[in-house]
C-alpha cells in the first residue's frame, strides 16, 4: 500500500483505513472532503481578514520611519541643551538618531518585515 501522507494528514490515512475495514468508505471520504473544503474556506477568511492590518502595519512602520529620520531632527533645537527631558522623549530623540546613522538597517529590516 502506498504512503499518502505527503498528501493527507496521519488521521484522515486513519480514518481511510479503518473505513476500508468496516465498509463506509464512501461516507469517510465525503466528511473528509467537507472538512477539508471547510479549512480551506476558515484560511481564506484569514487571509482576508490579516490583509487590512497588514497593509495598516506596514503604512505605520514607514509613517513612523519618515517622521524619525526627517521630521524630529528638524525639531530638537526646540530643546534646551541639558535639559530634564522626559524619558519618552528621551527614547524618541535617541531612536531617531540612531535611525539617521542607520538608514540602511532601516530599510534592511522594513524589507524583512514585508
Amino acid at each position: 500500500m502506498a504512503n499518502h501522507d505527503y498528501v493527507f494528514d496521519k488521521d484522515e490515512i486513519a480514518l481511510v483505513k479503518s473505513s476500508e475495514v468496516i465498509g463506509n468508505m464512501p461516507d469517510v471520504l465525503h466528511d473528509i472532503a467537507v472538512d477539508n473544503e471547510n479549512m480551506q474556506q476558515i484560511r481564506n477568511k484569514i487571509s482576508k481578514a490579516m490583509a487590512y492590518p497588514i497593509i495598516l502595519l506596514f503604512f505605520t512602520v514607514i509613517a513612523v520611519s519618515i517622521l524619525l529620520v526627517y521630521v524630529v531632527p528638524t525639531i530638537v533645537g526646540m530643546f534646551p541643551v541639558g535639559a530634564n527631558l522626559p524619558w519618552v522623549t528621551e527614547f524618541m530623540l535617541q531612536t531617531s538618531g540612531f535611525l539617521q546613522k542607520n538608514r540602511f538597517l532601516l530599510i534592511l529590516l522594513v524589507g524583512l518585515l514585508f
